[in-house]
């Protein structure tokens, strides 16, 4: 191992201010080799961030490879320590999202829809090496509220009704690629609440009740497209308090 020992470790943890359970941990051990066997990995962390050049003192085989990609994204010079062919997609994403700079070591292949998603959010340059298959609906909606630009590369029916809602809030601009027919009547009306210049667009017969009133309670012009047989009382007493003028079609 090396000549450092567990005294010189207790004597780290004590001018860096460890806190007592890691403290208690290493008293506990007989040696700095049971140390690096046992250390919970919290503890192996706060030792990094404190002392990299000791790096060869842990023990890096017994770490999981999510939690080496983890410390490499605030150490990446540790490296060296680490057989990187170990990472799958996920490791990858979660590296090259903050340290594109390892992006000669991934193995593309690995990487599944949710990973391109994470890496090309904020690495839009990694976009050469995507496989764009892999990406679902759900992966596209996200993807393209942040990196617009990648529409061109988008198979459109891969999206359901949630992915475009969630996608139309924030870029109205794709509204003609959406299929209206997979929007139900709750992603309909949370929609008009925030992009109401899509009403020509709704199917009204797949608002209820519930759904109407919700709507109307903020965006009142719609009352011409209003089936008010539909509401209850409930949804009547939710309206009346905030659009009154509506009485006059309760039916009594």
């Amino acid at each position: 191992m090396s000549e450092f020992t567990k005294d010189n470790l207790l004597e780290l943890m004590r001018k860096y201010e460890a806190c007592k359970e890691s403290y208690d941990f290493v008293y506990s051990c007989k040696s700095i080799e049971e140390c690096s066997e046992k250390a919970p990995f919290e503890y192996i962390t706060w030792f990094l961030r404190k002392r990299p050049d000791l790096s060869y003192l842990v023990n890096w085989n017994r770490l999981s490879n999510i939690y080496v990609a983890y410390i490499l994204t605030e150490l990446p010079e540790l490296a060296i320590h680490y057989d990187l062919s170990k990472f799958d997609g996920e490791c990858w994403s979660v590296l090259l999202y903050e340290k594109p700079q390892f992006a000669d070591k991934c193995d593309w292949s690995k990487l599944n829809g949710i990973d391109w998603k994470y890496i090309l959010q904020d690495n839009p340059n990694f976009a050469k090496y995507c496989d764009w298959s892999k990406l679902d609906g759900t992966n596209w909606s996200d993807l393209l509220i942040f990196q617009p630009q990648f529409a061109d590369k988008c198979d459109w029916s891969k999206l359901d009704g949630e992915d475009w809602f969630r996608l139309l809030i924030v870029q109205p601009q794709f509204v003609d690629k959406c299929d209206w027919s997979k929007l139900d009547g709750y992603y309909l009306s949370e929609l008009l609440l925030i992009q109401p210049q899509f009403a020509n667009k709704c199917d009204w017969s797949k608002l209820n009740g519930y759904y109407l009133s919700q709507l109307l309670a903020v965006q009142p012009q719609f009352a011409d497209k209003c089936n008010w047989s539909k509401l209850d009382q409930l949804d009547w007493d939710y309206l009346l308090q905030f659009q009154p003028q509506f009485a006059k079609y309760r039916i009594k």
